[in-house]
């Protein structure tokens, strides 16, 4: 039976916004965002700094909805229905994960710019999670690392996000089956990030690294 999760932000009592959805079926893991993505070229890239340029019209290019796959014959692909979609890339069984294996991260919108959620957070039988969001972090974008991980004690995975002072992050943990455990590690951003371009959410999908 296959166990989906969705993330949320939640702002009130009442005001829930979702963020992304992973579900687990048998040893295959899928993930993506919950709302359409514009169809922007994907960037590749290696290093430690990323300079990213938005197009002037961004805001006129077509949603286009995406997600990727881990399956557990190794493969990983994203598909969707513009250019987000990848070819395979070998990334190793899921049954051969022993330890945290970071498979994506987002910077995301600040929660006020997501879309409120009126449905069961739960519908069709579903998990879900809901981070309480502090008024003061409501216009503040935050970024959040994915790993899949079995039981067990490992080192604390240092994270992608360089910064000058220490990362207050704040990981939790979800069961996806009886093998694999999702950890997500989440920080509230500030600063001159959460003011560009607040309608831009950035994920950046993890090509079989070497665990930094």
């Amino acid at each position: 039976m296959p166990r989906r999760l969705r993330v949320f932000f939640q702002l009130t009592e009442e005001d829930h916004r979702q963020l992304c959805w992973f579900e687990m079926s048998g040893g295959d893991f899928y993930w993506g965002p919950a709302e359409p993505g514009r169809d922007t070229e994907p960037i590749e890239f290696s290093g430690k700094s990323l300079t990213m340029t938005v197009p002037e019209d961004f805001e006129t290019l077509r949603k286009v909805p995406w997600k990727a796959s881990h399956h557990d014959s190794g493969v990983m692909h994203v598909t969707g229905g513009g250019s987000q979609s990848s070819s395979d890339r070998w990334w190793g069984g899921t049954t051969d994960i022993v330890e945290p294996r970071r498979f994506g991260v987002v910077v995301t919108k600040p929660p006020s710019h997501y879309k409120q959620y009126t449905r069961s957070l739960t519908r069709g039988g579903a998990s879900g999670f809901a981070l309480r969001i502090p008024e003061r972090q409501r216009e503040r974008r935050h970024y959040f690392e994915f790993f899949l991980t079995p039981a067990g004690t490992f080192a604390r995975p240092e994270p992608l996000l360089r910064s000058t002072r220490p990362l207050a992050d704040t990981p939790f943990t979800h069961s996806l089956s009886e093998r694999l455990i999702l950890l997500i590690r989440h920080v509230a951003l500030g600063g001159e990030l959460s003011r560009w371009r607040p309608e831009v959410e950035i994920w950046l999908l993890i090509d079989s690294e070497q665990h930094p």
